[in-house]
């Protein structure tokens, strides 16, 4: 008999019986808590599903897949490496409440998908740092789609978003968080990535925080901001913290806004932090002046960021490089060879490289024409239609001048125009009382042009920017938040730098209408 024959032969038995028996097609499990047909001793199908999510994961093996249909589900603790992603997911059309959270602990190759974390009524955790999701020593595991949230018509929340602790290779993307405690975590972990989440208002400290992580960590395209009730804040309330040291860590595209403190990373304690990237970051209406302020850092690179408010500040670093950044006040870049360049500065401030822009409008689409926080020292001198300030206000603002005015105690910065009836050097009163007494940081004032229809701020650049086609594109930009690439932008003479001389200053390129 010929090897071809034999060959056949084989082939036709593995397909008559299956073998071997270890190839095995992935199975779905339904689980339906409300179902008047649901049981255990169900086959788990669409038409006969189970009744525990419990039931459904003794069942499930490695490459199985559970749908949550609608309802409410207890804590669930997962324990288990599956060598193939076990994926738990809600069922078309379904909400799935997980009310107790879920806990993977020694585990791994898991996924979660379109769930929604919260508490039960009545039954909210005593302690506010109890974790939605937890991870801890486990690796592969992805949380995309969900929602995690404490009870919206509270002033006082509860829940950790999401707690990454000694994990690897995790992922949590494509989510939201609002109204909770402390945001999303990673601890003494590798190749961890946030991605894409929506974050805010929440209570207490930071949105995203990554402590002593060899990483690499990446933090991309998300949107962070405290605006909106927030109850009592405690710490500081900042959009992305690092605490003692994290290495290898990249904050890319991210919009950061209406909080204490934007991007920071302070004292790193007994180990210097290393290998920083942080691009195309648009922060702006932050309290305090840290809108991204990096600590003990060697080698770290700030490029095509847009910061119109405030300045980076680089304390004690070494080897770095900071270029094409809108920044709104002057230079806080300090350490031994780091290259500062091609940055626009909005003041009139002295150059720090060669191809600065200083003192030069960058051409925003839709921006205040200035910005003023109060003094919090006169805190208590302040009422809801009367602030206080240190600098000088008269020449800069008059009376009848349009103003816009935001509460640091998280109020929503809601565009509503109000209009100046008084005006001395170191105060200046408004028309219309804010909703609440001034707290934490006072107040922040934005005065804006006369007849503007608009009080939304929107930091894309107009044509005719000075930021257009005149960046270093030594730096090898990626695409920017709204995903363009850098783009030449037709009858504008390209005076940038490197292979791409079109790329623009800033952390969102120019693109002409078609």
């Amino acid at each position: 008999m010929t090897r071809f024959k034999v060959l056949a032969i084989l082939i036709i038995v593995v397909w008559a019986t299956g073998w071997p028996a270890a190839v095995s097609l992935a199975a779905e499990f339904a689980v339906d808590p409300k179902g008047a047909a649901s049981g255990d001793g169900n086959p788990g199908t669409v038409a006969k599903p189970l009744k525990t999510l419990a039931k459904a994961l003794e069942l499930a093996k490695a490459g199985d897949t559970i749908l949550l249909g609608t309802g409410d589900y207890p804590a669930v603790a997962i324990g288990k490496t599956y060598m193939k992603p076990l994926t738990l997911r809600a069922a078309k059309g379904a909400r799935p409440v997980m009310t107790g959270g879920v806990a993977i602990t020694n585990g791994g190759g898991v996924r979660l998908s379109g769930l929604v974390f919260t508490w039960p009524a009545g039954g909210r955790p005593a302690k506010a740092m109890t974790p939605f999701i937890e991870i801890a020593d486990s690796k592969d595991v992805e949380i995309a789609e969900c929602e995690f949230f404490d009870d919206p018509k509270l002033s006082e929340w509860v829940g950790w978003t999401c707690s990454v602790n000694g994990s690897e290779k995790v992922t949590v993307r494509d989510s939201k968080a609002h109204h909770f405690y402390f945001g999303f975590s990673a601890y003494r972990s590798r190749d961890v990535t946030f991605r894409n989440l929506d974050i805010g208002p929440w209570t207490h400290e930071d949105g995203i925080r990554a402590t002593e992580c060899e990483g690499p960590v990446l933090i991309e395209g998300c949107h962070i901001t405290n605006t909106g009730m927030a109850g009592r804040k405690g710490g500081h309330v900042d959009g992305i913290q690092v605490v003692h040291w994290t290495d290898n860590l990249t904050i890319r595209n991210c919009h950061i806004h209406g909080m204490g403190q934007g991007i920071g990373a302070f004292n790193s304690g007994k180990r210097r932090r290393k290998n920083w990237h942080i691009e195309g970051n648009l922060v702006y209406d932050v309290y305090a002046p840290h809108v991204c302020t990096v600590c003990d850092c060697d080698g770290v690179t700030v490029v095509n960021n847009t910061f119109p408010q405030n300045r980076p500040l680089l304390v004690r670093c070494t080897g770095g490089v900071v270029k094409n950044n809108i920044i709104g006040s002057g230079s806080g870049v300090t350490g031994e060879g780091v290259v500062a360049d091609y940055n626009l500065y909005i003041d009139a401030r002295a150059k720090v490289g060669e191809h600065d822009l200083v003192g030069v409008d960058p051409k925003f689409v839709n921006v205040p024409l200035l910005t003023l926080k109060s003094d919090s020292r006169r805190l208590k001198e302040m009422t809801r239609s009367k602030f206080f300030f240190r600098e000088g206000l008269k020449g800069r603002i008059a009376v009848g001048d349009i103003v816009e005015v935001m509460n640091t105690d998280g109020s929503a910065r809601d565009a509503r125009p109000r209009k100046v009836t008084t005006v001395e050097d170191d105060w200046l009163v408004v028309d219309t009382p804010i909703a609440n007494d001034p707290d934490w940081a006072g107040v922040v004032v934005f005065k804006w042009a006369a007849g503007q229809k608009s009080l939304v701020p929107d930091y894309h650049l107009k044509a005719g920017s000075p930021a257009i086609d005149s960046a270093d594109g030594s730096v090898k930009r990626g695409r920017d938040r709204d995903g363009h690439e850098p783009t030449d932008a037709p009858g504008i003479a390209n005076t940038g730098a490197g292979e791409v001389k079109y790329l623009d200053r800033g952390a969102l390129e120019f693109v002409p209408a078609r």
